[in-house]
């Protein structure tokens, strides 16, 4: 309760005065209990290749050698679609939360919050289409348009260095899949190089309850 740290006066009689420390203990104890942190990781399942636009292609890895793209896409599970929903939900998302990404190699990336329903076992998206079975296409090709996605910031990566974006961005993007909005993440390599880039990516939501715990 008191974050592994004695009470100022761990017994209290009715002898004693009662100090601001007393009630501050206490309120920060009740803060404690309504604060957490979830750590989970980004599963990148699909790939989309300017070469091949309309087919899909293999996920975790990205590539731009000035001509073509590879981008990738991928979903945390944050929540789900139960009635009611199970994850987080009724949580305020802090500024301290973190997206982590891992290349194996040097290079320049950029992510987005993708804003499409993605189908990534039955019906995985292309270049061209988010769906491809019903002919739906992204407002610009390659998750390339304002309706596709929104930008979330962007890292500079070595090769096998964990490196992580923070702030009030991630932490908006974080809230926003919270609330419903799709779990999905694109991510693009924004340097030029002649290598196919693996990637891993996690994510450490920071938050606050809106209602008490049960």
């Amino acid at each position: 309760m008191n974050g592994t740290i004695g009470w100022i006066d761990p017994c209290l009689d009715a002898a004693m005065w009662i100090k601001d420390a007393h009630l501050n203990e206490l309120r920060w104890s009740v803060e404690k209990l309504t604060r957490g942190r979830w750590k989970m990781p980004i599963y990148f399942s699909a790939g989309i290749f300017s070469a091949v636009p309309d087919a899909n292609w293999i996920g975790e890895t990205i590539a731009n050698n000035g001509t073509d793209e590879l981008r990738s896409i991928g979903f945390a599970i944050i929540r789900t679609d139960d009635s009611p929903a199970r994850g987080l939900t009724s949580v305020t998302v802090r500024d301290t939360s973190k997206l982590c990404l891992t290349a194996d190699t040097n290079c320049d990336v950029e992510l987005y919050r993708c804003k499409r329903p993605i189908d990534y076992v039955a019906d995985p998206p292309t270049w061209n289409e988010y769906d491809p079975s019903a002919s739906l296409s992204w407002q610009v090709a390659g998750c390339g348009g304002a309706n596709d996605r929104v930008f979330i910031g962007s890292l500079s990566l070595t090769a096998g260095v964990e490196n992580c974006l923070t702030g009030s961005t991630v932490a908006v993007a974080l809230q926003a899949m919270i609330d419903g909005a799709e779990q999905n993440f694109m991510l693009r390599r924004s340097d030029i190089g002649p290598e196919t880039v693996s990637i891993t990516m996690r994510v450490m939501i920071e938050l606050d309850l809106d209602v008490p715990p049960n």
